[in-house]
């Protein structure tokens, strides 16, 4: 199996099997859209957190990334900015432990 990938992201489109989703971590105005091959359908505009792996697949433009998830959790209570202030402050306590 591939290192597996984590991404925290909000859906913006979703069919059954696929969705487009955008990481929450971009800067909304440079962010991608990541496909993402998942089991049933997520709801469009709340938060995942999907863990998988990052294929490629062929298209008629070129190769393209995807990620193949194999679970897919919904976060959409989760407060974005208390988790990026637990990240940031987690990332010092490591640094003073260093």
């Amino acid at each position: 199996m591939k290192d597996p990938v984590r991404i925290l992201c909000i859906v913006v489109e979703s069919s059954p099997g696929v969705a487009l989703v955008q990481d929450i971590f971009d800067d909304v105005e440079h962010a991608q859209q990541i496909p993402v091959i998942v089991e049933g359908e997520l709801r469009v505009a709340e938060k995942y957190v999907i863990m998988g792996h990052v294929t490629q697949r062929k298209t008629d433009h070129g190769h393209e990334l995807q990620v193949v998830a194999y679970a897919a959790s919904n976060i959409d209570q989760l407060d974005v900015s208390l988790y990026k202030d637990v990240l940031a402050l987690e990332s010092d306590v490591l640094g003073t432990l260093s």
